[in-house]
């Protein structure tokens, strides 16, 4: 297996298990967001268990060396890198007074970290393992 899709799959596992431990703490916090008072822009348990279905259903589809794994993979990582952008920078810039800085920060390389995965699924070396 290549480092390119090794790093990616590393990636949606990790995350997918980070998502597991945000409902949980949701779960435990009675469902109330961290910021609930200020906005309503936290977690919601809907998206976070999409999230927990669909970032390990991505890894077994490369896991199993699919073609479409790949391509869904960066599809999926396009939305969501869209997303942020189109939520953070025209639909609710606000958001940026309530966030800590370090949750700044992660919400700012979000979509670099996407582009970086996509990236790396176009490598010569992860389409020609993916892709047999």
């Amino acid at each position: 297996m290549p480092w390119a899709v090794r790093l990616v799959f590393l990636f949606l596992l990790v995350d997918a298990g980070e998502r597991v431990y945000e409902l949980i703490a949701l779960a435990r916090a009675g469902g109330a967001s961290v910021l609930a008072g200020a906005h309503s822009y936290g977690p919601s348990v809907p998206n976070l268990l999409i999230w927990v279905l669909v970032e390990p259903l991505l890894a077994v589809l490369l896991w199993f060396r699919t073609t479409w794994g790949r391509v869904w993979t960066q599809v999926v990582l396009a939305i969501h890198a869209g997303f942020l952008v189109v939520q953070l920078s025209l639909s609710h810039p606000e958001i940026w007074l309530y966030l800590e800085d370090t949750a700044r920060l992660r919400l700012a390389l979000s979509p670099l970290v996407d582009a970086l995965l996509i990236a790396l699924l176009f490598t010569a070396a992860a389409r020609r393992w993916l892709d047999q």
